[in-house]
């Protein structure tokens, strides 16, 4: 029950395709947005996008209308398919497995009225960073011995994801868990 009129930011993420026109504007144009929406088009972000998308749209929600409250559509999708990798190294064909098309979309809102009406309330959002050689190159676009491109998945991924996941989780759980839980 949201009208195109009361969406104030739109942030849409995926990883591989980037159009042009952007994602954006195709759903600008298609549900005849307002001419002065707030709009983030993020790609090349992998699976951390969704939650950077999310991020960007509350703390855009915070920026603007604050007096008032507004409503941001958040739209997380994979498009894999123009990206597939046809080639023969075991690295680049898990990507295949892994990643397919699919999406979903939300809205937030910040206006007071609208809490009655949500099913979920947003409390924290945590975004942490691997800055080490291994996160880099633990998922990379390139091309392989024959030239074919594709997203090649190194065997370090499983440990990056586990240091970043401990990372995370350290960071959340001073915000979720009581006193007693942290005094453990």
């Amino acid at each position: 029950n949201v009208t195109p009129d009361e969406i104030d930011v739109l942030v849409i993420n995926c990883s591989l395709f980037s159009p042009t026109p952007s994602l954006c504007a195709a759903v600008i144009a298609k549900f005849q947005l307002r001419p002065d929406i707030l709009s983030y088009n993020l790609s090349g972000m992998g699976c951390g996008a969704s939650l950077l998308a999310l991020d960007l749209a509350k703390n855009m929600l915070h920026q603007t209308r604050r007096r008032f409250g507004g409503k941001a559509l958040v739209v997380s999708t994979e498009i894999i398919t123009p990206n597939l990798y046809v080639g023969n190294e075991r690295a680049f064909l898990l990507q295949n497995t892994l990643f397919r098309c699919g999406g979903a979309a939300m809205v937030i809102s910040n206006k007071w009225l609208d809490g009655s009406k949500a099913w979920f309330k947003l409390l924290h959002t945590v975004r942490v960073q691997n800055n080490t050689k291994d996160g880099y190159e633990c998922v990379f676009e390139c091309e392989d011995k024959d030239g074919m491109r594709g997203v090649r998945l190194s065997k370090e991924i499983v440990k990056v994801a586990g240091k970043t996941m401990e990372k995370t989780l350290t960071t959340l759980g001073p915000l979720v868990l009581p006193w007693s839980e942290q005094a453990k």
